[in-house]
């Protein structure tokens, strides 16, 4: 993500952002990237992780929210649920 958003060809895992011409900008499109991915990173996780290795070391995969037990169409009672199809 670094490489992409930097247009760089090569970092390091001990490479800091900021050092290899990273801003505020920029920082917003790797939190984007990487939120993206999959990822839960704030902003800020980059700014105090600025090496590649540290950032690693806070990365989590988003959770998955688990799935409603009721739908909000079944949440309704009968009569309403009636109107709304007609």
């Amino acid at each position: 993500v670094w490489q992409e958003v930097l247009g760089l060809e090569r970092v390091g895992r001990n490479d800091t952002f900021f050092a290899m011409g990273g801003d505020s900008i920029s920082s917003l499109k790797v939190v984007a990237r990487l939120r993206a991915m999959g990822y839960d990173v704030e902003l800020q996780h980059l700014f105090t992780h600025q090496a590649v290795a540290e950032l690693a070391t806070v990365l989590r995969p988003r959770q998955a929210v688990p799935e409603p037990t009721a739908g909000a169409f079944d949440l309704l009672s009968p009569a309403d649920r009636e109107r709304l199809t007609r």
